[in-house]
């Protein structure tokens, strides 16, 4: 399709999906927010099923504008070259490249507040492009702190949730697919307990996280999660939740009153789980994805009005000793007792 040439400003990338089709197409979407002239932008390249093997699922792998992945999320960027499609979104044109400037804006600079409230106002992108399912809505989530909840599964609808608070109150409800990447790169940065400013939001799908981390903030794709993330407890606790789930939907008939787990119930299973993980440590001071967790359903309980169970999650947290422990423990086990 013929192309003109973009005029763009300096531009902050938001998210970087990768994304495959059931025919075997594979490509590369990736969203920027035009800092200078206050637009959002998006780009989307792909090869069918079977063409041009260099072209693969990899962060480092040269797949637009002759960079990668991780260097195009590297900080604001301005583009030499650029064009655009008639549907209006960028091309992905080899005559296309990435540059930036010494001493130019790193993400530290970006007040991304702003650009959350600009997109809120202009609510979506440009269109797809003819790789993609129809553009979802983007959205910047500014995170409160303490703003991020505990990741748990919808087992009707057999995804991931994930709630978060903004900086104004608001609660979203963020989804993942059970076998995407996204849950493994969120249960990454929270197992790092990583301070999270941002998240980039696409429908209901986390897709850029912008955390602080080596004292700079950075901006994480959820579908290029780190290889370390598949060996961290709380992916594999979900991974176990998973499976159980998929192994009680296989040898189940379905609940006759129509009630699954209660929110009670749910929150002591996850107490449980999180005890179990701490005794088996070695250590009673929490840390990690175990300390999110007693601390998220310390509040939880809280608001379920469970006040001992808040207690005795909270002394585990802030005066931690194997007695602490073993009073929760107690506590829980009656709590699940009685939602059996």
């Amino acid at each position: 399709a013929d192309t003109e040439t973009a005029e763009t400003g300096l531009l902050l990338p938001l998210s970087a999906t990768w994304w495959t089709t059931p025919s075997g197409s594979r490509g590369l979407t990736i969203r920027l927010w035009d800092l200078d002239n206050g637009r959002p932008e998006a780009v989307t390249t792909g090869r069918a099923a079977g063409v041009d093997a260099a072209f693969r699922y990899s962060e480092d792998a040269t797949l637009l504008w002759g960079t990668s992945v991780k260097n195009i999320l590297s900080g604001p960027l301005r583009l030499t070259g650029a064009a655009r499609r008639p549907d209006g979104a960028l091309a992905p044109s080899s005559r296309t490249a990435v540059t930036r400037r010494s001493g130019e804006a790193d993400y530290d600079d970006v007040d991304l507040e702003a650009v959350a409230e600009r997109l809120q106002q202009v609510c979506s992108g440009p269109e797809a492009a003819r790789f993609e399912a129809p553009v979802a809505r983007v959205r910047l989530i500014m995170v409160a702190k303490d703003g991020l909840g505990p990741i748990d599964i919808d087992e009707v609808h057999q995804r991931y949730l994930w709630p978060v608070t903004s900086t104004d109150g608001h609660r979203h409800l963020l989804t993942m697919e059970v076998g995407g990447r996204e849950m493994q790169m969120v249960s990454d940065v929270l197992s790092r307990e990583l301070q999270v400013h941002a998240i980039t939001v696409e429908g209901d799908r986390p897709a850029g996280v912008f955390v602080r981390e080596h004292g700079r903030i950075c901006l994480l794709a959820t579908t290029f999660p780190p290889s370390r993330s598949a060996s961290n407890r709380e992916y594999r606790r979900l991974r176990r939740r998973t499976e159980q789930m998929h192994s009680r939907m296989r040898t189940q008939a379905p609940d006759k009153n129509g009630t699954g787990r209660t929110p009670m119930r749910a929150l002591a299973l996850d107490v449980h789980e999180a005890l179990t993980a701490l005794a088996a440590s070695g250590t009673t001071r929490p840390t990690g994805m175990v300390a999110h967790v007693l601390r998220t359903r310390a509040r939880m309980a809280d608001d379920l009005q469970l006040t001992t169970l808040a207690a005795v999650l909270a002394e585990v947290d802030n005066r931690p000793s194997p007695g602490a422990v073993l009073r929760a423990c107690a506590v829980v086990d009656r709590l699940d007792a009685l939602t059996r």
